[in-house]
């Protein structure tokens, strides 16, 4: 009965890491375009809500202050956390860092010194939740991510072959007269 017990209780603590380790920055945008803020995308599969997390830039990091969740939108295992405190959160002219920290105040995910963010494109994880962050070539809130590629020059389409034309002609002869 004692080895049930213990049994259960490490699945329980097994699978409560597991989603803990899994929630991860997944996606931002530093440096909107227009009107568009500044927002951050986590990824959180089997998470109903992000209660006590919070994310902090470089400077906050150094200051304490915090960016609660407050305000969050939920769509999948996705969620959405947008800064709604004027010019803007995220630096775009020097080096910056982002941290997601838990309700404990433990380190979950970062992001660190990077620079110079394009202008209406997102930075995300390729694929979502393990990969490298790279430069997208589309926001892709609420979605999977999509690297910005090069596209590949396309192959230059086949000229068409001239096709032969039957024609019919009609030779006609005259004949000349001949020289006396």
């Amino acid at each position: 009965m004692l080895k049930i017990l213990f049994l259960c209780l490490f699945a329980l603590l097994s699978t409560k890491t597991a989603f803990a380790d899994s929630i991860k920055i997944n996606e931002f945008l530093a440096n909107p375009q227009g009107e568009e803020k500044e927002w951050v995308e986590i990824y959180a599969p089997g998470k109903d809500n992000l209660n006590g997390y919070y994310l902090q830039d470089k400077n906050d990091h150094e200051k304490g202050n915090k960016k609660t969740f407050d305000n969050i939108e939920h769509c999948g295992n996705y969620f959405i956390w947008e800064f709604d405190g004027g010019d803007g959160w995220l630096n775009n002219s020097s080096e910056e860092s982002i941290f997601l920290y838990d309700s404990a105040d433990s380190l979950l995910d970062s992001y660190e010194n990077w620079s110079a963010a394009a202008e209406g494109k997102t930075t995300g994880r390729i694929p979502n939740d393990s990969g490298d962050f790279k430069v997208n070539k589309e926001p892709s809130r609420c979605a999977t991510n999509i690297a910005d590629v090069p596209s590949p020059i396309p192959d230059p389409s086949p000229s068409p072959s001239p096709t032969p034309t039957s024609s019919t002609s009609t030779s006609s002869t005259k004949s000349s007269p001949s020289p006396k």
